[in-house]
């Protein structure tokens, strides 16, 4: 439980870090497409895990030039976020965090760190268990678009 609560923070803290920053006005995506409100969270999402990737060891995806992973990142986040969203689940979180003892600004960053760790556990069940079936391109899907010889 321990661990849960220190991963939903940390996610907390990069979601409201990147919200603090206006990095949602420096992505060129229109709001009124969900598709492109996916996409959008997808690289806020993915941005956020950059940003507690080099907090934690001093370097990131982003730094590297991974653009692979970093594609792959975006598309799984957009993905889970378009599912989150479609179903309700991103309001029931919402609403559950509203009733926290916590600041009313900082509520929304919260259900975005909740979510992203249950978007993480996710990836991992879908990587591990599926890495070899139509589901597990989810995660990975720019070995599609590579030839075997560059993945």
């Amino acid at each position: 439980m321990q661990n849960f609560l220190y991963n939903v923070l940390e996610n907390s803290v990069s979601v409201a870090a990147l919200e603090l920053l206006n990095v949602n006005k420096l992505i060129p995506l229109d709001d009124g497409n969900k598709l492109s409100r996916y996409l959008k969270m997808g690289a806020i999402w993915t941005l956020a895990d950059e940003l507690v990737l080099m907090l934690r060891t001093g370097t990131s995806h982003v730094m590297e030039g991974h653009v692979y992973f970093l594609l792959d990142s975006v598309f799984l986040n957009s993905a889970l976020y378009g599912a989150i969203t479609e179903t309700g689940v991103d309001n029931m979180v919402l609403d559950v965090t509203e009733t926290l003892p916590i600041p009313a600004d900082y509520a929304g960053a919260v259900a975005s760190g909740i979510l992203k760790v249950g978007v993480k556990t996710v990836a991992e069940i879908i990587q591990t268990n599926y890495q070899n079936t139509p589901l597990g391109y989810l995660t990975n899907p720019t070995q599609l678009l590579m030839p075997q010889s560059q993945q």
